[in-house]
């Protein structure tokens, strides 16, 4: 956040962040081309969460929050209580399993490149 970038500009970030289920397709051959897509509830999510974060501020989904309870400070965000804005880390999380996971299907795995 707030880099120099060596031009006279300084670059600054805000991060939306969901939780859930998301499904990525690669999709095109036609030409060599290909593009990805990205689908689920969790896009949603960071639809709302973005704009929510003002600069060098991470906001998080009720989802994303829940996913990570007690393992950050955060405080509500005024214009939509239910989205969370992370203030840090708490001084000793307990330990926790990654949730994340990945499911492909042999018939996905020929579409994939």
């Amino acid at each position: 956040h707030n880099f120099d970038t060596g031009t006279g500009n300084r670059l600054s970030l805000h991060i939306g962040v969901g939780a859930g289920t998301v499904s990525i397709l690669q999709v095109g051959g036609i030409y060599d081309r290909w593009e990805y897509v990205v689908a689920g509830t969790p896009l949603g999510q960071i639809s709302i969460a973005e704009p929510l974060a003002k600069s060098g501020e991470t906001v998080l989904s009720p989802e994303a929050a829940a996913a990570i309870d007690g393992i950050l400070k955060s405080e509500p965000v005024a214009a939509n209580p239910r989205f969370v804005r992370l203030l840090g880390l708490n001084e000793r999380p307990e330990a926790c399993e990654p949730t994340a996971h990945c499911e492909v299907s042999h018939t996905h795995l020929g579409l994939m490149r």
